[in-house]
């Protein structure tokens, strides 16, 4: 499973939304709705587990991520 998980807290910016799926390690599924325009804090643990990611829409999903230190 390719992982997009990263240690640390992270800020992000959505250039263009859309849906997108979250599958853990553990094999639990989350989804995702980001909005075009929408900030994001990503600080929780489950923004920090190994997950791989899967768009679920017709658009491609566009996000600047920032790691802060």
């Amino acid at each position: 499973m390719p992982s997009v998980a990263r240690p640390g807290a992270r800020a992000g910016y959505v250039v263009r939304g859309g849906l997108l799926e979250r599958k853990y390690e553990d094999g639990k599924t989350r989804s995702v709705s980001l909005k075009t325009g929408q900030t994001l804090y990503l600080d929780k643990p489950e923004d920090q587990a190994a997950y791989s990611i899967t768009n679920k829409g017709s658009n491609a999903v566009k996000v600047y991520i920032i790691n802060i230190k």
